[in-house]
C-alpha cells in the first residue's frame, strides 16, 4: 500500500466522521512525514493553502463548523442529477478546548430555503424524469417563484450553497465547511474500519429486513445504513432516526479512537475518498488539525443535540399540489441547539 493512499484514507476518515480524536494514529504507523510535507506543498501550489497558511487563518486556534450531509443515492456523487440530503449533522469543533458538538437536523424539518436559483429547463427535465406531470411542473415553478417552504431534505436539490445557507438560517450560526457522503460511501466507511458497536435506545426492525436489540449492536456497513435510515418502526419516527444518526456518529468516532490504522481497509477508504465524498475542506486544513492532535494527544469531549419538531401535513416547494409530512421546528428546541452551539464556540480563557 502506497503511503499516499494511507494518508488519503486516514484523511477521509477524519472528514467523514468529524473526529479529530483518531489523528494521532497516523504518525504511529507511517515512518517519517515526507509524504505529509509533499501533500502540503502540493496544496499550496494549487492555491488551497498549506497547513502553515491555514494555521494563520486560525483553524487550529478557533472553533469551526462542518455540515455533514448523507445523500440519498448509491454509487458516486459524480452522477449528473440532483439528490436529496437525507441526513444532516452539524459538527461544531472547538480545537482550543477540545470539544465537539453533534447537532442533528431531521430531514423533515420545515424550512424556508435560502438562495434558491431560478427555475430552469434542466429542472423541468429532472421533474419529468421523476414522473411529474406538466401541470405539476408548472405548480412547482410557481411555488419556487413565490418562495414556498419545503422539507430540509429537499434543499440540496438547489445546490450545496443553498443547503449551507438554509441551515445557517435555522441555527443562526456560521458554517465553515461542508461534506457530502453517499450511502455507498457510508457503507464502505463502516466496512473498512471493521464495523462499529452502536447503541440502540430501543429494540426495532427496519424496512430492509434487519433488526437491532436495545443496547449495543455490532453492525457492518449494510446494517449501519439500515440503522441510520430507518424511521417507520419508532413511536416517534423522526426523533428515532435522529437519535440513531447521532449514535452512529458517536460509534464511528469511538471506533476510530480504538482502531489500529493497519487493521483498516486503506484501499477501500481511498476509493471512498475518490468517488463518494465531496468537501470544500482543503487538505492543508486537515493536515493542520492532524499536526495539532499529534502534538498534544488531547482527549475530546463530545456532546449532542437533536432539533425537534411537531408533525404536520404541509405543501412544499417541489410538490405544491399535495401535502407532505413535515416537522414544524419547535422554537424551544431550536433555541437549545443555538445555545449549545454558541457555548461550544466560546473559547475558555
Amino acid at each position: 500500500m502506497k503511503k499516499e493512499k494511507i494518508i488519503l484514507a486516514v484523511l477521509s476518515l477524519v472528514m467523514i466522521a468529524g473526529s479529530m480524536l483518531s489523528l494521532n494514529m497516523l504518525i504511529e504507523h507511517i515512518q517519517g512525514q515526507e509524504v505529509v510535507e509533499r501533500i502540503d506543498a502540493a496544496e499550496a501550489k494549487k492555491g488551497k493553502g498549506s497547513s502553515k497558511d491555514t494555521k494563520k487563518a486560525g483553524i487550529t486556534e478557533k472553533p469551526f463548523q462542518v455540515l455533514v450531509s448523507g445523500m440519498d443515492i448509491t454509487g458516486s456523487l459524480k452522477q449528473n442529477r440532483p439528490y436529496r440530503n437525507d441526513s444532516n449533522l452539524l459538527l461544531t469543533v472547538n480545537p482550543v478546548d477540545k470539544k465537539i458538538l453533534i447537532t442533528n437536523l431531521p430531514r423533515e424539518i420545515y424550512v424556508k430555503p435560502v438562495d434558491v436559483p431560478e427555475f430552469s429547463e434542466k429542472d423541468a427535465e429532472n421533474m419529468k424524469l421523476s414522473g411529474m406531470t406538466e401541470d405539476q411542473i408548472k405548480e412547482a415553478k410557481e411555488a419556487r417563484k413565490t418562495g414556498m417552504k419545503t422539507k430540509l431534505c429537499h434543499v440540496s436539490l438547489y445546490g450545496m450553497p443553498s443547503l449551507v445557507k438554509t441551515v445557517e438560517g435555522v441555527l443562526d450560526t456560521k458554517i465553515d465547511y461542508h461534506i457530502q457522503l453517499t450511502m455507498t460511501g457510508f457503507k464502505t466507511l463502516v466496512d473498512a474500519i471493521g464495523g462499529v458497536d452502536v447503541e440502540a435506545v430501543e429494540s426495532f426492525e427496519t424496512d430492509w429486513g434487519t433488526s437491532y436489540q436495545k443496547g449495543i449492536n455490532h453492525v457492518n456497513g449494510k446494517e449501519a445504513v439500515a440503522f441510520v435510515r430507518e424511521r417507520h418502526h419508532f413511536n416517534d419516527g423522526a426523533l428515532g432516526r435522529g437519535t440513531n444518526n447521532v449514535e452512529m456518529m458517536r460509534a464511528i468516532i469511538h471506533k476510530l479512537c480504538d482502531a489500529s490504522l493497519l487493521d483498516m481497509d486503506a484501499d477501500g477508504l481511498y476509493q471512498l475518498w475518490k468517488n463518494n465524498v465531496e468537501t470544500d475542506m482543503g487538505m492543508g486544513e486537515v493536515l493542520s488539525l492532524l499536526r495539532m492532535q499529534v502534538e498534544d494527544r488531547a482527549e475530546w469531549k463530545i456532546t449532542t443535540v437533536i432539533v425537534k419538531g411537531e408533525g404536520s401535513l404541509e405543501k412544499t416547494m417541489e410538490y405544491p399540489g399535495i401535502k407532505l409530512f413535515v416537522l414544524i421546528p419547535d422554537p424551544a428546541s431550536v433555541k437549545e441547539a443555538q445555545e449549545k452551539i454558541a457555548d461550544v464556540c466560546k473559547v475558555d480563557q
